[in-house]
């Protein structure tokens, strides 16, 4: 059980679907060959069951190139692409490193959650991803993203400027 508990936390951090209330997994204990595949085979079963309840915490995220989705300001760009989880911000994404929430203060928390967890890491004058991270809506990601309170149905524009709006809602 130590064991599929650890595989589990480890995919959850490495998919980052969901926020751990646990923290780090504690190291896999020994198992033979034979126990190890029985463990990884269970897990698979997990991750079947999971998905088709409608928690897809260990499904990865395939970037669909044709709906890849920006969100600029002066020199800080961000990609992203709208799914039924949410919506995705890519590693290697910049955010503005300085905000303007104001009264936002659900807004002002995420930002030092992702923050503390190494999400959002300091680069020259600005915030950099350093892994996809799947916020609740368009609007949530873009307030990270620009720094302060924003529509992200307006913000987020494809390649042909075309808004998340047009796109999906129309």
């Amino acid at each position: 059980v130590k064991y599929l508990e650890s595989i589990a936390i480890e995919f959850a951090e490495k998919i980052n679907k969901c926020s751990l209330q646990q923290g780090k997994s504690s190291s896999k204990p020994k198992l033979s060959d034979s126990d190890r595949d029985f463990v990884l085979s269970v897990f698979d079963h997990i991750k079947i069951l999971m998905s088709a309840l409608g928690y897809p915490i260990f499904d990865a995220v395939k970037q669909d190139k044709k709906n890849i989705f920006f969100c600029k300001i002066k020199d800080i760009i961000a990609e992203g692409e709208y799914t039924s989880d949410g919506f995705i911000v890519f590693e290697g994404s910049k955010a503005k490193f300085t905000d303007s929430y104001n009264n936002y203060m659900h807004l002002v928390n995420l930002r030092k959650e992702l923050i503390d967890k190494g999400i959002l890491k300091k680069e020259n004058d600005y915030y950099i991803l350093t892994k996809n991270y799947t916020f609740n809506s368009p609007s949530q990601a873009s307030a990270m993203i620009l720094g302060r309170n924003s529509n992200g149905w307006n913000e987020w524009k494809d390649s042909k400027g075309e808004t998340l709006d047009s796109r999906f809602r129309n």
